[in-house]
């Protein structure tokens, strides 16, 4: 998709939502080879802490789910809003991104043998071990969302390898899109299949007022 069609969409979803409900936005896209990602958040919250997170630091996951235990591999940087290790999103030092939006569909896995992890503690695991989007994908068969977890959610991942994903959890299975399945590279408050049916409904038309609702 072309730089232009990038900003139409997406700035178009944030001005169409501005006077509307609590909604974000995430993407990305390459430009000059190299990855710019963005997001707007709308939440009823707005002190936050910016939180550097150290390498060599052993963790055990907040939850009686199985509870995974690890040693950080990688520093990394965070938007914090509810206490440290329990991001909204942020980047580690390896260049992988990630950022969590609502998602009201979202069904996590029921506990199985794998280690569970809380919603947003899932995302600092990502940051603390991973440096791929593809490592990331493969992390589900070893740790798992717990049900416990307050929030629904689902995530836009990059890579500073070019790489993109768009991870969710439906129906208790993950469900992941990436490479050809992911364009464009945006996500919003609703599953991104249905955001991509309702896009691919304007066949393209840069003059349509594309935009994405948030049921």
């Amino acid at each position: 998709m072309k730089l232009g069609k990038y900003f139409f969409f997406v700035i178009t979803i944030v001005i169409f939502f501005t006077n509307g409900a609590h909604t974000c936005t995430t993407f990305c896209f390459q430009y000059n080879n190299e990855w710019i990602y963005g997001r707007n958040y709308d939440w009823y919250i707005e002190h936050c802490l910016i939180v550097v997170n150290k390498r060599g630091v052993a963790k055990t996951a907040l939850t009686q789910d199985n509870p995974a235990q690890w040693v950080s591999k990688y520093g990394s940087i965070t938007f914090n809003q509810y206490g440290r290790e329990f991001p909204l999103g942020g980047m580690n030092e390896a260049g992988l991104v990630i950022e969590c939006m609502w998602l009201e569909q979202t069904e996590y896995s029921r506990p199985d043998s794998r280690n569970g992890l809380s919603d947003l503690q899932w995302i600092q695991y990502q940051l603390d071990n991973f440096a791929t989007v593809d490592d990331v994908i493969a992390s589900d068969k070893t740790v798992r969302i717990s049900v416990r977890s307050a929030a629904p959610l689902h995530f836009l991942v990059c890579d500073r390898y070019g790489k993109a994903a768009t991870i969710e959890f439906l129906g208790g299975r993950i469900a992941v899109h990436t490479g050809d399945d992911l364009s464009p590279t945006v996500l919003t408050n609703n599953t991104y299949e249905y955001s991509k049916r309702f896009f691919d409904s304007f066949n393209g038309d840069e003059t349509s007022t594309a935009f994405v609702t948030a049921d």
